[in-house]
């Protein structure tokens, strides 16, 4: 997610500005067993979803925040208290109590689930997941955002 990110988020981002596509982000977990017992992938997907909801408009600086101190796999991960400073940090105080009582810690795991994500980046066009790695899928992707 954050080599995506950092490869076509601005590009993404101008796009919709431009009105040419619409953009949504949509929070999953996958990774806890990447987190040592810790359900980081889980916690972080929540405290996203509780930034959105309480601050939509700080939702991306949350996300980029929380992918330029990604800790690495096989680590504990972030705990709560630092995810919830990071969200401070930005702004979105309002998201602080429900980070920490994780109010979402299971919708990572069920919104990957209920649309069969199993990996990262997922990307759809129209309601047509693309595969990035077929040629023609990738340049569907690279044509919007160009």
């Amino acid at each position: 997610c954050k080599s995506f990110e950092e490869q076509y988020g601005e590009a993404l981002e101008t796009a919709a500005a431009d009105g040419q596509i619409t953009l949504s982000y949509h929070p999953i977990a996958i990774l806890d067993r990447y987190s040592q017992g810790t359900e980081f992938s889980s916690r972080s997907a929540g405290a996203a979803v509780c930034v959105a909801e309480s601050n939509p408009e700080l939702y991306l600086d949350f996300a980029k925040t929380m992918f330029d101190n990604q800790p690495a796999e096989n680590s504990a991960g972030l705990t709560n208290e630092q995810i919830a400073a990071f969200a401070t940090e930005i702004g979105a105080d309002d998201a602080v109590s429900c980070i920490t009582d994780e109010t979402y810690r299971k919708f990572g795991k069920a919104q990957a689930q209920e649309h069969e994500i199993s990996g990262t980046p997922t990307v759809e066009v129209n309601g047509t997941r693309l595969d990035l790695q077929n040629q023609a899928d990738f340049k569907t992707f690279t044509d919007l955002i160009s």
